[in-house]
């Protein structure tokens, strides 16, 4: 949900958290009081989002960030996981990010970064204008850095590499 006036747009996440942006933003944000974490959060992941055998099987897949940001760039980053570093992943504490607190997923992030093969691509604000006024639209800048991405991530597992 979103809401604008002169020099303030609020925009409200289902995940609970609103952002202020503007020239009022942090005037509007102060009347608010400061942030708080909810009471209880809930950590329950509905498995079955996963197909079966998931954790013994080798997995490749993409995901982005940014694509309802005012400010930030497009990202997309791309991994593979093979399944004999399934049981790690999950020692570590990888599991599905909306049951997950920020300061969590930046922690383990970086124990994964080292050892998981990935992709981490940028579309910064300029490039993406660049492109919006050539007539691109959001979902195909979203599917050419999908498959950039992933071509990436399958170039450094291919048994072929020079």
């Amino acid at each position: 949900m979103q809401s604008k006036k002169t020099g303030l747009s609020i925009t409200a996440y289902k995940s609970g958290k609103v952002m202020f942006q503007g020239a009022k933003g942090e005037q509007e944000a102060a009347k608010w009081g400061t942030a708080t974490k909810p009471k209880t959060k809930s950590t329950k992941v509905s498995s079955s989002i996963l197909p079966p055998g998931f954790a013994s099987k080798n997995v490749v897949g993409s995901d982005e960030v940014g694509t309802g940001d005012y400010f930030g760039p497009m990202i997309v980053a791309a991994c593979y996981v093979d399944q004999a570093m399934m049981p790690l992943l999950k020692q570590l504490g990888v599991k599905d990010s909306k049951a997950m607190t920020d300061p969590e997923i930046c922690e383990i992030a970086k124990k994964i970064i080292p050892i998981v093969p990935h992709s981490l691509l940028l579309l910064p604000n300029p490039k993406y204008n660049e492109l919006q006024a050539k007539g691109m639209n959001q979902g195909q800048m979203k599917a050419i850095l999908h498959n950039r991405a992933l071509e990436n991530v399958l170039k450094k597992n291919s048994p072929h590499q020079t």
